[in-house]
């Protein structure tokens, strides 16, 4: 049985974004409550990792949510450090960390409203990591762009994806796998990896998507945003040497 849930948010001057990923996430753990006959225990952190604008003042107006504050401009990093900060916070109260669920997103993010009770729900049956899908938002790029990225992503169970914004695992698993890497960026692929070569029971599910920002300057190299900027360039490409006729046909 999942006795708690920890949800850890890293965070780096989403003021913008944060307060629809924290409404997002107290809507999840409401949902959770309403649920299961035995609901667990559900926390947020916010990981404010070298803020500079409002996201300090947002987090203490939440009710319910609490916060890190770091300074180490890595997103692997931040997501350590909150999941060491929860972990050494509960260890005295619990039987043992299996029964420890951490779920992860990103501030620029909002998750579904059966989020948490799904994963709990996988927990619950046996499996140790799950791997959810995202999609973008749509707030800021082309329909076009929009168009050609759900062309390009596989969006049912079984997907290859690895998101950190759609990411639970098992906290003794999360430790036996040795955390997360202090990268700047990619700490989601490599966990993953290790999960896979471990054998450990994984979910790939597209049934939970992420709703993820779409802008094309993001807070990670090589994260979301890098990956939408080469794709807007692709179909730029596209245009300026097929037009219109090519790119209906690449993205139909």
């Amino acid at each position: 049985m999942i006795e708690h849930v920890a949800v850890v948010v890293p965070a780096h001057n989403e003021q913008d974004r944060l307060p629809a990923c924290l409404d997002a996430l107290r809507l999840a753990r409401e949902h959770l409550r309403r649920s299961l006959l035995r609901p667990p225990t559900v926390s947020i952190l916010v990981v404010l990792d070298d803020c500079t604008d409002d996201s300090a003042l947002i987090v203490t107006g939440s009710r319910g949510v609490e916060s890190v504050a770091v300074g180490v401009r890595s997103v692997g990093a931040a997501r350590a450090a909150g999941a060491r900060r929860v972990l050494s916070m509960m260890r005295p109260a619990l039987s043992g960390l299996s029964g420890v669920w951490l779920a992860n997103t990103d501030a620029d993010s909002t998750v579904p409203v059966d989020w948490l009770t799904r994963m709990v729900t996988f927990a619950e049956s046996g499996i140790e990591i799950v791997l959810g899908t995202v999609e973008p938002d749509r707030s800021e790029s082309s329909a076009q762009l929009s168009a050609e990225w759900y062309h390009r992503h596989v969006r049912h169970d079984h997907h290859p994806h690895v998101h950190g914004a759609n990411l639970g695992i098992r906290a003794d698993t999360y430790l036996r796998l040795g955390e997360w890497d202090t990268v700047r960026s990619g700490e989601d692929v490599r966990l993953a990896l290790r999960a896979g070569l471990a054998g450990t029971p994984v979910a790939r599910t597209a049934a939970i998507p992420v709703r993820t920002s779409d802008r094309l300057v993001g807070r990670a190299p090589y994260g979301f945003a890098d990956y939408l900027r080469v794709l807007q360039a692709s179909l730029t490409d596209a245009m300026r040497l097929g037009g219109p006729a090519q790119l209906a046909e690449r993205s139909s």
